[in-house]
């Protein structure tokens, strides 16, 4: 394969179409670098990752810290659906879609949902 051939890559993800951001994002926790005191062997917080015991979280702070890239960490880590929406383009409406999700999700599938409100 030529590095500027247009041909799909044969992957479900179409990795062309990708960004390199969303490429390069760590996909575990052991790959999560940064913030130890919060994530790192030993918190309480990497303990509830790795015993599939998170139930609900803030995660605040400027633009580029890791919020996102953590709360996709963990749901690739608990094995669980991961649902972004803006707060901002959003509404109540939105937010009830994917609660009825996440029941149904878990109800037919026993499969937990995280809800990423950015």
């Amino acid at each position: 394969m030529d590095l500027f051939d247009n041909k799909p890559v044969a992957d479900s993800r179409n990795l062309l179409n990708t960004p390199l951001a969303e490429r390069s994002r760590p996909k575990n926790i052991a790959d999560f670098v940064g913030h130890e005191q919060i994530v790192g062997p030993g918190t309480v917080l990497f303990q509830e990752i790795k015993q599939n015991r998170v139930k609900s979280l803030i995660l605040w702070g400027p633009p580029g810290v890791g919020k996102t890239t953590l709360a996709k960490v963990i749901s690739n880590e608990v094995k669980a659906d991961f649902i972004s929406i803006s707060a901002v383009t959003s509404g109540v409406a939105d937010i009830r879609k994917v609660i009825d999700y996440a029941e149904k999700n878990r109800k037919h599938l026993n499969k937990t949902t995280i809800l990423f409100i950015d």
